[in-house]
């Protein structure tokens, strides 16, 4: 899927679109929240599909396909640079970007249960329980994972952070809207939830 960004006049709404000022190929958006722009209005994050380098020119392989989430610049001076990349895995499961009010950090969240690599087992007892992440927050800048939510039954549909800075953030199951609070900037208490399953 592509991705295309339009210089848009608000005094005059109804002005035919121009050529598309940034078109992104190949991006992966498995809901409306599969791409964000930051609230300072400086960055658009986005997953994108891409070809893995091959370390070898005569190597009669075919190249991998690799997912990078990528941050572009939407300054006036770097309008469309890549600032910073960093492959995922599970793109398939991906259902949100979004960035904290701060643009400091973005939460990915995860709908699907994920392939081996995600998986742990935790002996709850004598039962082996398999787990999968659900949502993992990133620093910007460095895109370096801070915390990782990890369940063994959830699905999210969709996260968010609350738009207040400080105000934890938001995730949904197809049953139950869960919060989590905010206490630091590596700091998330994912304990508290607002139950909305009989709804």
């Amino acid at each position: 899927m592509q991705l295309r960004i339009w210089r848009h006049d608000m005094r005059n709404p109804q002005t035919p679109l121009d050529a598309p000022r940034l078109t992104i190929p190949h991006v992966v958006l498995q809901s409306s929240m599969g791409a964000h722009i930051s609230p300072c209005g400086r960055f658009l994050a986005a997953c994108v599909a891409c070809l893995s380098p091959k370390p070898d020119l005569d190597d009669p392989r075919p190249q991998r396909v690799i997912y990078e989430l990528r941050i572009y610049s939407l300054e006036k001076n770097t309008f469309g640079l890549v600032l910073e990349s960093g492959a995922i895995r599970d793109a398939h499961c991906l259902t949100s970007i979004q960035f904290s009010p701060t643009s400091h950090h973005m939460v990915l969240a995860y709908g699907a249960q994920h392939g081996p690599v995600r998986r742990n087992y935790v002996i709850d007892g004598d039962e082996r329980v398999t787990v999968h992440t659900i949502l993992e927050i990133y620093t910007v800048p460095g895109l370096k994972i801070v915390k990782v939510l990890p369940c063994a039954v959830d699905r999210v549909v969709a996260a968010c952070f609350h738009p207040s800075v400080g105000g934890g953030l938001l995730y949904a199951t197809s049953l139950v809207l869960k919060y989590a609070e905010y206490y630091a900037s590596v700091c998330f208490n994912f304990t508290y939830f607002l139950d909305k399953s009989g709804d």
